[in-house]
């Protein structure tokens, strides 16, 4: 358990960019100057002392006065950048990751489990907000939510219920394959898979302002519209599983496609009832 918390610790540490940027720079270079450093990576004087402050154990000061990896910054070194190519060599005929990566960057996902309060403050708005919009649409994220048609509150109960449904399972998944994860992490990951589905409402709100109807061809747009962002939303929510959990790229997808999998099994056995 301690080197799981270690683990995790050294993950939040460094799931900033500037960190990573700068322990990159020193494990390149051997060792450089507090100005070279600066100059490097375009920081101010404060911002760089915060950040060598924050990395204390894994820099260090040499006899020139020159900063340098400490055995344990070399060995971080290796793990998040060495031995992350020797994977990539590896795993060169895997496609997937490269793909994710375009569709939504990996530093995106750091980016927001970095800063885990905020993440979880300023993205449950956007579910709330996004939900609601659902509901009042009478739009849906699934067809588990098809099988009650309610009004707007519902429907964005429905709605909001559903994403958190989905954490859960994903965490259930896991535990079954005794994959250890955060589950705050979890839920900032999974959360991050709402950012598409604004396309979709943006289209729909544009549509209704201009008074055109969404029957006939139009709706046939609409619906590859929201098929287009499901399928968006799950290789986002994909790439941060991958991540946080620390299982191969294509082991996260076939994990959410399992999801989808489920809410439309689900569809048809009510439906056949």
């Amino acid at each position: 358990m301690g080197n799981l918390n270690d683990s995790i610790k050294e993950m939040k540490l460094f799931s900033n960019q500037t960190r990573r940027d700068l322990l990159k720079l020193l494990g390149e270079s051997g060792g450089l100057s507090f100005t070279n450093i600066k100059e490097e990576l375009g920081l101010t004087d404060g911002r760089l002392y915060f950040h060598l402050k924050k990395l204390e154990g894994y820099i260090e000061k040499d006899a020139q006065n020159n900063y340098k990896l400490t055995s344990e910054g070399k060995k971080t070194y290796d793990t998040l950048f060495f031995s992350h190519m020797v994977e990539k060599k590896k795993f060169e005929e895997d496609v997937s990751s490269k793909s994710l990566n375009k569709l939504f960057p990996e530093d995106i996902v750091y980016y927001f489990i970095g800063t885990k309060v905020r993440s979880m403050i300023e993205l449950n708005s956007l579910l709330i907000i996004l939900c609601w919009f659902f509901g009042v649409t009478n739009s849906f994220f699934s067809p588990i939510e098809t099988i009650i048609i309610g009004g707007a509150i519902l429907n964005f109960v429905i709605n909001l219920v559903h994403w958190y449904f989905y954490c859960i399972l994903i965490y259930f998944i896991l535990k079954v394959f005794k994959k250890e994860v955060n589950f705050i992490e979890l839920v900032i990951t999974t959360i991050t898979g709402i950012i598409p589905y604004f396309i979709y409402l943006i289209t729909k709100g544009i549509l209704q302002l201009l008074n055109i109807e969404i029957v006939g061809w139009v709706n046939v747009v609409m619906i590859i519209i929201f098929i287009i962002c499901k399928m968006w939303s799950s290789l986002i929510i994909a790439q941060g599983l991958s991540i946080v959990a620390k299982i191969h790229t294509s082991q996260a997808i076939l994990t959410v496609i399992s999801l989808i999998i489920i809410d439309y099994m689900y569809m048809f056995i009510t439906l056949s009832i």
